[in-house]
């Protein structure tokens, strides 16, 4: 089997278990913050969106910059901002635990 054909199957894998794990814990996550049920439609919905927007202009970079460099660009974007997503909602879990702690005493 071709290395490249490898390759690309493991980045395949590794960008969808970054979705699948965090689309289905989101939705309780979000309730408890305090998000509404539209808000959490778009905020998951966002990424085939994004996905939408960003497939005619993928091409272009593909030839210009290189389909390695790229692929390998976009693996350690994608890592940045599930580690980002996930600070963001420990984040807000955090402001929510401190504020109900703060409301049980007023």
């Amino acid at each position: 089997m071709n290395f490249e054909i490898i390759i690309l199957f493991i980045i395949n894998l590794v960008s969808g278990a970054g979705y699948s794990l965090v689309s289905p814990l989101f939705p309780s996550i979000a309730i408890k913050i305090g998000l509404s049920d539209s808000a959490i439609g778009f905020i998951i919905s966002s990424y085939a969106i994004a996905n939408l927007v960003a497939t005619p202009f993928s091409r272009r970079i593909f030839y210009s910059i290189g389909k390695k460099n790229v692929l390998f660009y976009a693996v350690v974007i994608e890592v940045k901002m599930n580690y980002l997503f996930l600070f963001i909602l420990i984040f807000l879990l955090f402001l929510n635990l401190i504020f109900s702690f703060i409301f049980i005493f007023i």
